[in-house]
Formats: C-alpha cells, structure tokens, sequence
C-alpha cells in the first residue's frame, strides 16, 4: 500500500462507513446500471451554477470555509484529499486544489493519472463544469472505492471496443489504456483538442474515470464526452443532473418520486441527451 493511500485510510475512510441509500438495478443495452435514491445529493444536484449565484457563495472547497476540524491528507502540496460530506458511495473522497482556480482539467490530466497511481484500490473522478461540478470555480477531483460502479465490473475484453471508443453503451466513451503516463497525456490532448468548447466555456464537456492497475503497470481511462449539462427531466422538475458517477452507471435521484418512476426508458433517454 503507497503511503499516501494508507493516510487516506487511517484518516478519513472511517467517517465515510455509514452510508445507506435504496438501490434499483436495471440492465439497458446489455450494461448493468444502478438507480441510486440518496436525498443527501439534492444539494450538489439542485446546485445554480450561473455566474451571479457563484460569485455570490462563499466557495465551499477553499480551506477558509470549510470547518476547522475537517481532516485533511495533503497530496504532492497542491491537492487535499478530504472525505466527501454528501457521498455517493461508501470511501467517497474529495480532492481539491489548495489554490483557489477553476475546475479545468488539461493543466492536471497527469496529475490525476498520478492520484490514480498512488491511490490504486481508488477510481479517481473528474466532472467538467456542467457536467456535475457542484463548484465550477474550484479545480477538484473526487475518488471513490475501485469496484463499487458498474463500469468496473467488466474486463475491458467485455466491452465492444472499435477504435478506442465502446460501442452500443448508450453513451459515448472513449477508453485510454497503457503503462506510458505522456503517451496517455497526448493521446488525451488530441481528444481535448478535437471536441467543442461551447460559448463562454473554457473547456470540453465531460467526465472522466481514471484507474490504475498494479499487477499490469497499466492505466485504464474512460473519458465520456458530453452534451447537454441536464436532461430535459430536470426542466420537467425532476432533480436528475448527471456527473461522473452517473455516467459510469450510477443513476442518483435525490428524490423519491423520481426514484420510484425510473425505468429502462428514462435511463435511455438520460444518457442520449447529456452525451455527445
């Protein structure tokens, strides 16, 4: 175990232990996917993330506003890695940058395959700004235990992979795989660097789930590129907002309505209209 996984675990796995939350698991397209009803998310879900309502928040990852007593374990002396206090799963982790700067991946690709590396038993997250980034103007990652979503339940030998790309998923994914971290960082670049960026956005829109295997020395990365920041469910009043998690098969519903209506349709039509 790394050194900095076994701080992790001895200081904040334990407060993260107790999560209870009511499952539905469907099977769409051939996937396992997992309606998940967790009130606790209506939070990060129902979040406004227009300019105004930023600008007028305190921001909630910056160290000055959050509560004394948080535990920290501090990564490379850029990055905090804190426990979740709205988790999804059980082992859910925040990490932060230490400054305060916006949720822009490329300037921290390789960091994250590096996180990823010293946190092997861990997926480490990245959600896009409106793509579930509950703080759009704070550089975060989120981890959470290696096996609890359904993306990883199946070898990369059980996907339809044409391309780099997986095939009758129901969304798009592209999947990175490999033991040369720069030659991953370029092969990310060139995606980044073919998808839109949307007006005033400052980055493509999507998730990403990075892994790292020690017994292959390998990489395993899936990156889902993304359209609409919600489905039309959530003009409709039903709090479905889609991060990271939910693309890798974890539907959350915050409420309890929405928990009980959805169905194989709904799954369908959440993943065609927020994906590319």
């Amino acid at each position: 175990m790394s050194e900095i996984q076994k701080k992790v675990y001895d200081a904040l796995i334990p407060a993260n232990e107790n999560l209870e939350v009511l499952t539905k698991t469907f099977v769409v397209d051939g996937y396992k996917v997992v309606a998940q009803h967790n009130p606790a998310r209506a939070v990060s879900s129902g979040a406004k993330l227009d300019k105004a309502t930023i600008a007028k928040r305190k921001c909630f990852l910056c160290k000055e506003n959050r509560p004394v007593e948080q535990p920290s374990v501090i990564y490379n002396e850029n990055f905090e890695i804190l426990k979740n206090p709205f988790p999804i799963l059980k082992k859910h982790l925040t990490i932060p940058l230490m400054r305060h700067e916006r949720q822009e991946i490329l300037p921290h690709f390789a960091t994250m395959l590096d996180l990823s590396k010293d946190l092997p038993d861990f997926d480490l997250l990245y959600n896009g700004p409106k793509c579930g980034a509950s703080a759009p103007d704070h550089m975060h990652f989120q981890a959470v235990q290696t096996g609890l979503m359904p993306l990883d339940e199946k070898s990369l030998s059980e996907f339809d992979i044409v391309d780099g790309e997986i095939r009758n998923f129901g969304r798009k994914c592209l999947v990175f795989v490999g033991s040369d971290k720069e030659a991953i960082c370029k092969q990310y670049r060139e995606l980044y660097n073919k998808l839109e960026i949307k007006e005033d956005e400052w980055e493509p829109r999507m998730n990403i789930v990075a892994h790292y295997i020690p017994s292959a020395n390998s990489w395993n990365v899936w990156v889902f590129p993304r359209d609409k920041h919600r489905p039309s469910y959530y003009e409709q009043g039903r709090m479905i907002s889609p991060g990271v998690i939910d693309m890798a098969g974890i539907l959350v519903f915050p409420k309890p309505d929405d928990f009980e209506d959805v169905d194989e349709s709904m799954i369908r039509q959440i993943y065609k209209e927020v994906s590319l």
